[in-house]
C-alpha cells in the first residue's frame, strides 16, 4: 500500500500498548490504542484500521469476542487481525482462526518479526483492494458476479441463436428441411445454492464459511466442464450456464455435480470434488434448480425460473436437483410429510444438529453438567481420547445441580444405550425410530465418532407451519426485540 498503515492495538497491558505504539509510530504508521472493549469498538468504527493487533493475555474468550466484533461485517475492508500471545499459543490458534484472526505472533514480541508481518499484511490488503475493484468479479471466489454473468449469458445466447439453422422454405426440387423447435436451445441455467451456509457461519465462524464457498466455487468450475460459465451471486448462490440438449441431460449433469459434492470427505480432507467437509464434520451439499434458455426470453427471466426451481429443491429437503416446470405443484400437506414422500431424498446429514462440543470420558462429571447447561442442548456426547463415542449425557436425566455427580467422571454418568446411525440414514428411518422408541436422541456418527444429533422434536418441527409470531418472546408485543444490530459498519474501511 502506498500510504502508512492504520494500526489499532488492543491490550489491557499498558506497557504493551506503550511499547507497540512507540515502535509503530516511529516506523511511520498511524497508531491508536484501546484498553477495553468499548474503546476497541469505538475505534473500529471511527478509525477504520487496516490492522488490528489483539493481545491474548486477557484470556481466550475475550479475545474471541474481539475478533468476532472486528470481522463480523466480513467485507474486503475487514481489518487484518493479528493475535499476540505467549506460552502454548497453539491451543488458541484454531478457535481464534475461526473467530476471524489472520496471523499469530509469539510474545515477547520481536520487533523485526512484527514489522515483517505488517509488510505481509499490507500486501494482502492491497491484493484484496485490487480484486474488489476489478469490474464484474466477486472478490471472495474470483468468479463473475451477477451482472457479469448476465452479460456473458446474453452474448452466448446470441451466438447459439445465430448458429441455429435458418428456416428452409423449400423449392420445387426438394422438400423443406424440418427446423429445430425454437425452445430447443442447447443451453440451460443451473442455480446452485450451498445448503445451510448460515449454520456454518454461525457455528464455525465466517472464515470457515468463506473457505467452504471458495472450495465450492473451484469444484463447480471443475464439475461444470470446459464450455460452461460459472458465476457467483453471493450468499452461497452460484449460477452455471450449461451446454446440453434436453431436460434429461441437464438433470443428469446436475445430479453428477450434486452427488460429487455430497460425497466430499470430512474435516481437513478433500476428494475428487475438491470440497472438504465442514470443520464440524458434515458433508457439503448443494440444492440445484434448472431452467432452459429459450429464444425471446431474457437472461434475467431464465434466471428467475431457475431460482424458482431452486426454491422447490430447497423446500423438498435440500441436496436435490429440480427442473423448472416439472416440480412446481401444489403445496405438500402433513400427510405427505407423515408418509415420508415430502422428504424422500432427505438424509440424516440434512436434519442433524452438528456436534460442536464433546466431553472427554475422564473429565469431571460436574464440568460436563455445566457445559450441558451452558450449551442448552438436549444431549452431550462423551468420547474417548481418540474421539470414539462412549455415550450421551442427556439433559432430561441430568440432576438439578452438579453436586449429585461430585467425584464421578463423565464416562461414569453417561448413558451407554445410545441409538446410532450414519449420515446417509433416510428421513423415514429416523421418523420410524421415534415412533417406536422413547429414547430422545439418535447419534449420527462417522468412523465411530459423533458428528451430529437428531431428536424427535427436531423432526416434528419440520412439519409445523411458522410465522413471525412463532418467534415472539413471552410478554413481547412484537418480534422487534429479536432484531440484531448490524455490526458491519464497524469493519468498514
Amino acid at each position: 500500500m502506498t500510504q502508512a498503515l492504520r494500526v489499532l492495538v488492543y491490550s489491557k497491558d499498558r506497557q504493551v500498548l506503550a511499547h507497540l505504539w512507540r515502535l509503530l509510530a516511529a516506523c511511520g504508521h498511524e497508531v491508536r490504542q484501546a484498553g477495553d472493549d468499548p474503546a476497541m469498538v469505538g475505534e473500529l468504527e471511527a478509525f477504520a484500521p487496516h490492522v488490528l493487533l489483539v493481545d491474548l493475555e486477557p484470556g481466550l474468550p475475550e479475545l474471541l469476542d474481539v475478533c468476532r466484533a472486528a470481522s463480523s461485517g466480513h467485507s474486503s475492508g475487514k481489518p487484518y487481525i493479528m493475535v499476540l500471545g505467549r506460552g502454548r499459543l497453539s491451543e488458541a490458534i484454531r478457535p481464534a482462526w475461526e473467530a476471524g484472526a489472520d496471523d499469530f505472533l509469539q510474545r515477547p514480541v520481536v520487533y523485526g518479526e512484527l514489522l515483517a508481518r505488517l509488510r505481509f499484511a499490507a500486501r494482502a490488503l492491497e491484493f484484496e483492494r485490487r480484486i474488489a475493484r476489478l469490474p464484474g468479479i466477486d472478490p471472495l471466489t474470483g468468479l463473475p458476479n451477477r451482472a457479469a454473468f448476465i452479460r456473458r449469458m446474453r452474448a452466448r445466447l446470441l451466438e447459439v441463436t445465430q448458429q441455429q439453422p435458418a428456416p428452409d422454405v423449400g423449392t420445387p426440387a426438394r422438400k423443406a428441411v424440418p427446423v429445430p423447435s425454437p425452445a430447443a436451445l442447447p443451453l440451460w441455467v443451473a442455480m446452485a445454492d450451498l445448503d445451510r451456509l448460515s449454520a456454518i457461519n454461525r457455528r464455525q465462524g465466517w472464515p470457515t464459511g468463506d473457505t467452504v464457498l471458495q472450495q465450492l466455487a473451484e469444484a463447480l468450475v471443475h464439475q461444470a466442464g470446459q464450455h460452461a460459465t460459472v458465476g457467483s451471486f453471493g450468499a452461497g448462490r452460484f449460477a452455471i450456464l450449461v451446454e446440453c440438449d434436453g431436460s434429461e441431460k441437464a438433470r443428469a449433469w446436475a445430479e453428477n455435480v450434486r452427488t460429487a459434492l455430497a460425497a466430499s470427505q470430512g474435516p481437513g480432507q478433500t476428494d475428487s470434488s475438491g470440497v472438504s467437509g465442514t470443520r464440524a464434520g458434515g458433508p457439503v451439499t448443494v440444492s440445484i434448480g434448472l431452467a432452459p434458455c429459450q429464444p425471446g426470453l431474457a437472461p434475467e427471466d431464465v434466471i428467475v425460473q431457475a431460482e424458482q426451481a431452486l426454491a422447490a429443491a430447497k423446500s423438498t429437503g435440500r441436496n436435490t436437483a429440480c427442473v423448472y416446470g416439472e416440480v412446481l405443484g401444489p403445496p405438500k400437506g402433513w400427510t405427505d410429510f407423515a408418509a415420508g414422500r415430502l422428504f424422500a431424498h432427505t438424509r440424516a446429514a440434512d436434519v442433524m444438529t452438528v456436534v460442536t462440543r464433546v466431553v472427554q470420558a475422564d473429565a469431571p462429571a460436574s464440568e460436563a453438567w455445566s457445559l450441558l447447561r451452558r450449551l442448552a442442548t438436549a444431549a452431550l456426547p462423551v468420547v474417548q481420547p481418540n474421539g470414539k463415542l462412549v455415550g450421551l449425557i442427556l439433559a432430561e436425566h441430568a440432576p438439578p445441580t452438579p453436586h449429585a455427580w461430585e467425584g464421578a467422571t463423565a464416562g461414569q454418568v453417561a448413558e451407554r444405550d445410545v441409538p446410532l446411525e450414519d449420515e446417509g440414514a433416510s428421513f423415514e428411518r429416523l421418523r420410524e425410530f421415534f415412533t417406536r422408541d422413547s429414547r430422545p436422541a439418535i447419534v449420527i456418527q462417522r468412523a465411530g465418532k459423533p458428528v451430529g444429533l437428531v431428536t424427535a422434536d427436531c423432526l416434528a418441527a419440520l412439519g409445523v407451519p411458522v410465522s413471525p409470531e412463532t418467534f415472539a418472546m413471552p410478554g413481547a408485543e412484537s418480534t422487534a426485540a429479536l432484531a440484531v444490530p448490524d455490526l458491519r459498519p464497524l469493519a468498514a474501511p
